[in-house]
């Protein structure tokens, strides 16, 4: 059975101390691609999603045709929102 174990509250050593105890392994996002948030690789919620999609673009471009079959709506959607709540911003509304 798995086990979900969120330990964003643990100082860095006891993560890398956590990791070696329970042999925790990592994905290639976060070791190779140099991601740094957890959670679903490419969401279209993500804070910085675009940064992921070139991340996926330049490390598995087969993952990239698939989120992109998947989330296209929603990738626009959310680019949508992000240039509405800039707008808002800059008009001071």
């Amino acid at each position: 059975m798995d086990y979900f174990r969120p330990i964003f509250w643990f100082r860095d050593t006891d993560k890398e101390e956590y990791c070696r105890h329970y042999d925790v392994t990592h994905s290639r996002c976060y070791t190779e691609y140099g991601l740094v948030r957890t959670g679903c690789f490419g969401c279209p919620f993500g804070k910085r999603f675009e940064e992921e999609l070139a991340s996926i673009e330049q490390y598995e471009p087969k993952l990239l045709k698939a989120a992109n079959a998947i989330f296209k709506d929603s990738y626009e959607y959310t680019r949508a929102y992000l240039r509405f709540r800039e707008e808002m911003k800059q008009s001071g509304k």
